[in-house]
């Protein structure tokens, strides 16, 4: 289509003329799906959903970035690393003005809703379902991955752009795809890889690494509201928004006025930057570490209070039986942090209420 910018691999030339579209190997920066409260926004959301990536993969989601695509409730991202997400957006081809965005190669595929779109290059598959999901795998590996594409979608369209495997097309058979003509609408990019790398570099927007923690407070534990929705304690929102002030006064605020949580807490968090980095320390980063930790377990926090003395959080806790108190304790192993039940008993209304000492890890040498 005219006007359209042309689209080069990352490490090829730029063209001498027009607007480009620099794609990256898609198995490199794969898109994830995660399951995410509707309630959490912004970075608080980028939060939890590290905390799943981490769960999935162990110690090797340390050096992994998680770059949403869609609205504020997406529940879809691109997962690469952070090297390689430097790599790439540093190149000359990158940083020229002429680049519309730097993608993973699937999605440089034209796109329309319910509509699969798959290319084969190569000895590679490429395939984008619908606007905001898609594909990059070797041939021999692609058909399990296309059949959960296509089942995650609901897609009721197939465009192919070469010859593709009995497997794959017996694949869309099963799912009674229509074949269809390519999409013709503009490129319109999902997201450009270039402002992910930007918000990280941030001092005000460091979503990353030491300091996700105090992003997590600023944008995500600063709405009563949004704290209380995660947990049904709607009842409880001035109780619970007075302990968040409390641990700030620790953290961040230590002596001014505290009227506007978010606010204040990103004006301190640009203040601190350098500090913040390495303050995986910090009382409002244990705060935050603890509200992912309890996030899904079906726990109802009731009061949390904070030691400075102890650099610890002492929360109670509603739960169904002392096993599921039991199950938090032990999902903490490796985490980083440990929590230690000091006091369970029946609770008045059937389950159970006990009393969690939370920490960081001891790191042992």
């Amino acid at each position: 289509m005219t006007g359209q910018p042309s689209i080069i691999a990352v490490g090829a030339p730029p063209p001498e003329r027009g607007k480009y579209i620099l794609a990256v190997p898609g198995e490199l920066a794969p898109i994830q799906r995660f399951d995410l409260p509707k309630a959490v926004k912004g970075a608080a959301r980028i939060a939890i959903a590290r905390q799943q990536l981490t769960d999935r993969l162990g110690s090797g989601a340390g050096g992994l970035d998680v770059i949403p695509m869609g609205g504020a409730d997406w529940t879809r991202a691109v997962v690469c690393s952070r090297k390689d997400l430097q790599s790439w957006c540093e190149t000359e081809a990158a940083r020229d003005a002429r680049c519309v965005a730097v993608l993973p190669d699937m999605l440089t595929l034209p796109s329309a809703e319910e509509t699969l779109v798959a290319e084969v290059r190569g000895d590679r598959l490429l395939a984008r379902g619908g606007l905001d999901d898609g594909l990059a795998a070797p041939i021999s590996l692609a058909a399990p991955l296309m059949d959960r594409l296509i089942a995650g979608n609901a897609l009721t369209r197939v465009h192919v752009a070469g010859d593709v495997s009995n497997d794959l097309q017996g694949l869309f058979d099963r799912f009674d795809l229509e074949p269809a003509a390519p999409p013709n609408g503009p490129t319109r990019p999902a997201i450009d890889l270039r402002d992910a790398l930007a918000a990280s570099d941030s001092t005000g927007l460091w979503l990353w690494g030491a300091a996700a923690g105090f992003a997590f407070v600023a944008f995500g534990l600063w709405a009563a509201g949004i704290w209380l929705e995660t947990r049904n304690l709607r009842d409880n929102a001035a109780q619970v928004r007075a302990e968040t002030v409390a641990v700030l006064r620790e953290g961040l605020i230590p002596n001014a006025p505290i009227l506007d949580i978010r606010q204040q807490v990103a004006q301190a968090m640009t203040r601190q930057s350098g500090e913040s980095r390495s303050s995986a320390g910090s009382a409002v980063d244990l705060l935050s570490r603890a509200t992912i930790a309890l996030f899904g377990t079906g726990l109802e926090v009731r009061t949390i209070s904070y030691e400075r003395a102890a650099n610890a959080l002492d929360i109670d806790v509603s739960a169904g039986t002392f096993a599921d108190v039991d199950a938090l304790v032990a999902s903490l192993d490796g985490s980083g942090l440990e929590a230690v039940a000091t006091g369970m008993r029946n609770g008045p209304d059937g389950g159970v209420v006990a009393q969690l000492r939370m920490t960081f890890q001891e790191v042992t040498q």
